[in-house]
Parts: structure tokens; sequence; C-alpha cells
């Protein structure tokens, strides 16, 4: 029977440091929110902030009233105003769309709606979208003492939310103990199996070893 310990260290791509996960303490989600202004008449409310990963499709939610008695609203205009650009789709209309770009650092969009009446006046409101990046996340084990599993052939299967990452034993080289993976925040639990080319993962033979029990990763 083999055993492992694994070890989870975090490395943010915005220092240089690693330190332990479980110590870490949380990162400024920033800000975001609304203002809402009102020019002649014409109320426009923007929609609520907005936090979100990295590549996810966002929709926009605006609003507008007027005071006027007899007027309506008669047209919407969504222009981005901070962060990296994106392609507005329905920018014309109260609830356009975009895809959250893909970020290295929690990035800040900000978004300005401008309502027209049928008077010709005009209000503006302002929304922030807060884009939240991956985090790498080292995990790192101890070698497995079995020869079979420490040379050609041979590695070991980590399994986080689901998703494996195999690590192959490279010929000549020391047995693999670490492997990077991309997370966002949140939690997960992560597995660990050895196995060798006689019995590779998904073979009907099984692995090497026997599953870990799923371990904790907390990623703030």
């Amino acid at each position: 029977m083999s055993f492992f310990r694994l070890v989870i260290n975090k490395t943010e791509r915005a220092a240089c440091a690693s330190v332990v996960l479980f110590l870490l303490t949380a990162c400024n989600a920033g800000s975001g929110g609304v203002s809402n202004s009102a020019s002649a008449a014409v109320t426009v409310n923007a929609g609520t902030a907005q936090t979100l990963h990295g590549g996810v499709a966002v929709s926009l939610s605006g609003s507008a009233t007027t005071s006027v008695s007899g007027a309506t609203i008669t047209g919407y205009s969504w222009t981005q105003t901070a962060g990296p650009a994106v392609t507005l789709a329905g920018a014309t209309t109260p609830a356009p769309t975009f895809t959250a770009p893909t970020v290295t650092s929690q990035t800040t969009l900000t978004f300005r709606l401008t309502a027209t009446s049928s008077t010709g006046a005009t209000g503006t409101a302002t929304v922030n979208v807060n884009v939240q990046s991956q985090h790498n996340v080292v995990l790192t084990w101890s070698a497995n003492h079995e020869t079979a599993v420490n040379k050609s052939g041979g590695g070991y299967l980590i399994t986080v939310a689901g998703t494996p990452y195999s690590v192959p034993y490279v010929s000549g080289a020391l047995a693999p103990t670490t492997v990077t993976v991309q997370l966002w925040s949140g939690s997960y639990n992560a597995t660990i199996q050895a196995y060798s080319s006689l019995n590779p993962p998904g073979s009907s033979s099984g692995s090497t070893s026997a599953l870990s029990s799923p371990i904790s990763i907390n990623v703030p």
C-alpha cells in the first residue's frame, strides 16, 4: 500500500512570493457598483455591479425613466469607459452582452449607459464588472516507492474537481512530485494516484496504488 502527503502552495501571478495555501488571505476583490444620475428629468439605472470569471458571457441590465408627462425613453447607448476593450452586442439596447476578457489579475471594466427621451433630454449612469483571474496552484506530493512508478511509462494522476492531470515520469529524471494547475477562487477536492506502464490511467487492471482520500483545496 502506498501513502501520499499532498502539500499545496499557491503562487499569485501578481506577486513573486509562494506561500502555504491555507495561510493565504483573500485578495482584494475590487470595488464595483452603480452610480446613477439624472439630466433634464431622465433617470438612468445601469444595473448592479458584477464579479465573475474571465471568458464567461456577461449581460448588462439597464433601465431609464422620464418624469416629463407624455414623454418616453426613445434610445439607449452603452459605452465602455475603463478596462480592456470588449465588444458589446446590442449596445443600443437596455441589456447588451459581451464576453469577459481573460486577465492575469483582477480587472475592473466600467460601462456607461446614456438614455435619451422623446423630448431630447438625456441621463447617464455607470456600472462596474469585476473580472477575476485564475490562480496558479502548485500541488506537491511525496514520491511513490514502487520502482515501476518511477520509470518510463509510470507517473502520477492528480484529479482536481473532476479534471485529471497526468504527470508522467521522464526517463533519466527524478520522480515527479509536483504539478501546477490553474484554478479560480473557490473550494476544490483533489486526489492522487500512482500508475505504471503496466497499469496506465483508465486501464482495466487498475492503477499501481490505491486512490488517495479527497484532499481539500481552498483558493482565496
